[in-house]
């Protein structure tokens, strides 16, 4: 004898499969998604918190920030590094914070609280107030930058 039709049907099975292995396959997929992201992130960012106030107001004392480790990117004026501090500087710990202002070949100098830059204003609306020192004329050779508030540093690489 046969038995009476079920709700399911001899087509319903099939796609209830085929519905499973695909979801089970999203998952899958959004796992090893979701686990790439996370060690990527743990491999190339870097979090510091902030311990001084030499960059407020942007970034204050207490501040948290992930820093993106990339070595073949080359700085951009205005931009913000963390870089390690030359050991002669005597700073601890060795590793800073600063904005970039200064470019290869570019020729700096500070006066009367103004960053010029080949002779030009340096616009800085990050600042709350002028730039509180003198400096002479500076040239950058052409594997120098210079940090806000900072010595020149060789370019990173």
């Amino acid at each position: 004898m046969q038995p009476i039709s079920s709700r399911t049907g001899p087509g319903k099975t099939n796609r209830s499969h085929r519905l499973r292995v695909w979801a089970a396959g999203l998952v899958c997929f959004l796992g090893a998604w979701l686990l790439w992201t996370g060690m990527s992130y743990a491999i190339y960012t870097r979090m510091y918190m902030i311990p001084s106030a030499s960059m407020a107001p942007t970034i204050r004392p207490g501040d948290r920030v992930g820093v993106q480790i990339n070595r073949s990117v080359s700085p951009k004026r205005g931009e913000v590094w963390v870089f390690r501090m030359p050991l002669a500087s005597g700073k601890a710990p060795n590793e800073a914070i600063k904005r970039i202002i200064g470019l290869p070949g570019e020729t700096i100098e500070v006066a009367s609280g103004q960053v010029l830059i080949d002779g030009q204003p340096l616009v800085e609306p990050y600042l709350s107030t002028p730039t509180p020192y003198a400096m002479p004329v500076l040239t950058l050779g052409t594997e120098r930058i210079l940090r806000a508030r900072g010595q020149p540093d060789r370019q990173p690489r």
